[in-house]
Parts: structure tokens; sequence; C-alpha cells
């Protein structure tokens, strides 16, 4: 059986202005040749399609909201359910297009939600065929058309008015050179844009997005001068689904935030050693990357920078990283293994979450804090120690870890975020450091496997649920320190005992 197609453009609209919507569908789909996904039975009214809903927004590359004056009657915008795709579809940093259906002013609250974003007022006929033009050249579905300015002039920019002139260029490319507006000029098979704060340039865009290898060269001939290439700018290589491969000169210093965001065929990369920095969201859903080596070079990776990787399974950070961000290896659901070097002083907040096949990982003693959600659902992950450096756990840190039955913690800790242990099936017992103070709400919540608990001097308060659902917890000793216990803290079975 031939594979489904997935729907490259997810529409978000209120049923009464379905006879509306539905029309500017029709003309999007003839003018793209391709079909968009839209809900036509209203299948939010039944929980069970809700994950159909939330798979569409995550395959789509491009987001329609169809906004309309029925929008400025929203009561509950929790409720809401055009309101929960598009919160859904900024947190995967989406490409969100806001369409006007009526030309109803935008109520305050969705200003809050996207200041400065435009919107396209769907009852001009010229704007909606402009929508349509740009949605084809966003897809990469028809090349990009420009005309040629009469005089070509270079790109003005303070930083480089005095470029170098290379008598004996090396890897330099020359090609078909056009100029638009903004700055940009093409040179090749890329869009470039000189850089603000040295003599090179940024590659800031691919003219064909349906190109397959894409090789950036070290430098370029722009007019009577030579540039050399510094940098891959946010955006670049964005939804480049057919890239397979890409070549990275060594003359590239940094990569910029959601630069190969959703390049899905692409199976690996070499980033070379001058690079310092990778960015925000550099290879966000890069679902066919298998293996990936980070140089000593690099400093810092930036918050999500390799979340959804589905097919990751090994990776290597050099002793000059100083700061693993946000979401870093989110959903790295093939991560098996990571070693973190002790040039890191923190893991940040979801960092590895959702890696369900990591089963070890090595913490360095350089590590001080482990941030919320670090390992939540690590679902392999047997065991662990967190050396002695460490001195906080954030909430729900290694929740929903199944077959963790091992975990060392030192006296360094002094706190235990809220969930942090929750439904760790596996664990049969725990020691608690004596630095703690305070056993916060669902710290153990579901340790199903938890026949033993040693809670220290120096505990002033358990609180709600603490325990709750301990199936196998039958006696705990309370120390003498303790000040305030909640009556739900453990299980009704349990026995409390005080010292």
């Amino acid at each position: 059986m031939a594979q489904e197609k997935k729907e490259r453009i997810f529409i978000s609209y209120k049923r009464v202005d379905k006879e509306r919507v539905f029309a500017i569908k029709d003309g999007i789909e003839q003018a793209i040749g391709e079909k968009c996904w839209i809900d036509l039975e209203g299948i939010e009214s039944n929980a069970q399609f809700v994950a159909k809903i939330v798979g569409a927004i995550d395959e789509c590359e491009i987001f329609l909201f169809m906004r309309s004056k029925e929008h400025n009657n929203i009561t509950n915008l929790e409720t809401d359910w055009t309101i929960r795709e598009v919160n859904y579809a900024l947190e995967e940093h989406k490409n969100i297009v806001i369409v006007n259906l009526d030309n109803t002013p935008m109520p305050k609250w969705f200003k809050f939600m996207f200041p400065n974003k435009q919107e396209i007022d769907a009852t001009d006929p010229d704007k909606l065929a402009r929508l349509n033009k740009d949605l084809c050249e966003w897809l990469g579905i028809t090349p990009r058309t420009i005309q040629h300015p009469a005089k070509v002039e270079i790109p003005t920019n303070p930083a480089i008015s005095k470029p170098t002139v290379v008598q004996t260029p090396v890897n330099i490319e020359q090609a078909k050179q056009e100029t638009l507006p903004d700055g940009k000029f093409q040179v090749g098979k890329l869009w470039y844009r000189a850089s603000e704060n040295s003599s090179g340039v940024t590659v800031c865009e691919l003219v064909n997005k349906a190109a397959t290898e894409i090789r950036i060269p070290t430098q370029i001939q722009y007019g009577d001068y030579t540039y050399e290439v510094t940098s891959i700018g946010k955006d670049a290589f964005r939804y480049c689904t057919g890239l397979t491969s890409i070549t990275i000169p060594n003359s590239v210093m940094s990569i910029g935030d959601w630069a190969f965001t959703n390049c899905e065929s692409l199976t690996s990369i070499s980033i070379p050693n001058s690079v310092t920095s990778i960015g925000e969201g550099a290879f966000y859903s890069c679902k066919a990357l298998t293996s990936i080596t980070i140089p000593n070079s690099v400093t810092n990776i930036g918050g999500s920078a390799f979340s959804k990787c589905s097919s990751l399974t090994s990776i290597t950070i050099p002793n000059s990283v100083m700061s693993i961000g946000e979401r870093a290896f989110f959903y790295c659901h093939s991560l098996t293994s990571i070693t973190i070097p002790n040039s890191v002083t923190s893991i940040e907040k979801d960092a590895f979450y959702s890696c369900k096949a990591l089963t070890s990982i090595t913490i360095p003693n350089s590590v001080t804090s482990i941030g919320g959600h670090a390992f939540y659902e690590c679902e392999s992950l047997a065991s662990i120690a967190i050396p002695n450096s460490v001195t906080s756990i954030g909430d729900w840190a290694f929740s929903y870890c199944f077959c963790l039955t091992s975990v060392t913690i030192p006296d360094s800790v002094t706190s235990i975020g809220e969930g942090a242990f929750s439904r760790c099936n596996s664990l049969t017992s725990f020691a608690i450091p004596s630095r703690v103070t305070s056993i916060g709400e669902w710290t153990f919540y579901k340790c199903s496997g938890l026949t033993a608990i040693t809670i220290p001097n120096g505990v002033t308060s358990i609180e709600k649920d603490a325990f709750k659902e301990c199936i196998a917890l039958r006696s705990v000793m309370l120390p003498k320190t303790l000040t305030n216990i909640h009556p739900n803290a453990f299980p009704a079975h349990t026995k409390v005992r005080h010292f």
C-alpha cells in the first residue's frame, strides 16, 4: 500500500467560519497542488482524536490560523480548541500565518500572544493571491522568480565598507548574482546577507528548497570583491525536507537558531572545528539524523538544538561545552548513551526529556544542578549516580523512569523538586540526603516497588501525596525534626512511626 502523503499546511478555524475558510482552503490547494490538513467533522469533540490533531500539527510546516470576530468572544483561553492548537504550534516553533477572515480588529490578548505579527486580510483578493504565492515559495513548490534590477549594487552594510580583495581565491563560488531590497543577494545556490559585525557574509536561505545536496563555499565572489562565509543564519535551511547532505566549511563560526529545523532527510552532518556556537533549535526535528560529532571548539549548545532528532543514537559532547540548553535532546527517542564532559556546570530543564532508549549517562562532578524534567520519561535508564557537586534536583527530573532501580544521591543535595522520582516503579529503596529539609508534593508518587525509605533528621515537612500510591511501602520511620506532615502524605496502609 502506498504511503499517504503528509499535509504540509494545517488550517485552524472556528466551526461557524467553515464556509469562508473552505473557500480559502480550496484556493490554496489549487494554487499549491497539495491538500491542506483541516478538521472536517469537528473531531475535537471526541478525546480519541486529540492525537490526530497533535500529529497533524507535528507534521505540518505552515500553520494557518483563521481569525474572525468569533475569537473576540472567547471567554476562556485555556479551553478554546483553536487557541489550544495555536499554542501547541507556538511551542513546536511552527511557521504561523494569521489570516483575518472579516477584517476584525485584533483583540488585546491576541496582540499579547503575537507581538508585531502581521495579518493577511482575507477580504482583499490581492492579498489572498499573495498568500498563495508565498505558500508556494515557503514550501519550495515553485522556483523563486526575481526581477533583475537595471543596476546591480553590492548590499550596503557599514560593517563591510572595505571588503577584502583576494588576489588568489581558493574555494570561491561565482555564479548568477541577484539582489533583493532587504539586502539579500544570490550567489549560486544560496542567498547571503552581509554580516553585521565582520567583513564576512551569512548564509541566509537556500534558493531551491527541494535541493538534496549542498556545499557551502569558504568564500564567494560578488561584484569585484570576495567575501568569507562566516556563519549560517537563522532559519537558513528550515523545512528543506529533501536535503540529505551538506558540507560546512571551516570558515563558519556559528550555526544560527533553527538553521536546519525539519531537515527530515538529513542523515549525518560534520561540524567543522571553527564553529563555537550551535543556536537554539539548530537541528530541531532532523528525524533521519543518526549521528553527529560536535567539535571541541563549541562552547554552547542552544536550547532545543537536537530536539526531536528521533533517529539520533549517539552523540559526543566535547569538554569545551559549558552549557547544555533547555530541551537540547528533547524527544531523542533512539539515544542510548551520552557522556557529559566535566566542563558542563548545569543540566537545564527538559534536556533529555523522553529519551526513552537512554540506558546510561555519566554526570560529571562539575554539574551543580539538574533542571526540571531533565530526565523525564527516560524509560530505559536503570541507574544513575549523581556527583557530590550537585545541590539541587528539579521538579519531575526523573519522573517516569520506569526501569530505574538504583539512585545514588550525595549529601550535597539540599533540595529535591516536586514529583522528582514519581512513577519510578522499579525503585525499591531510597536514601534522602541529610541536608534536605522538605519532601515536596508527588516526589515519590506511584513508586510501586518502593519498600524502604530513609528520612533523615533535618527534614521538617512532608507535603501532600509525597508517597501516594507507594503500594509496597509498609512502614516508615519519621525523624524528630519533622514539624509538618500532610495527612495524605503516605498511603493509608503505611505504618508511620516516629523515632
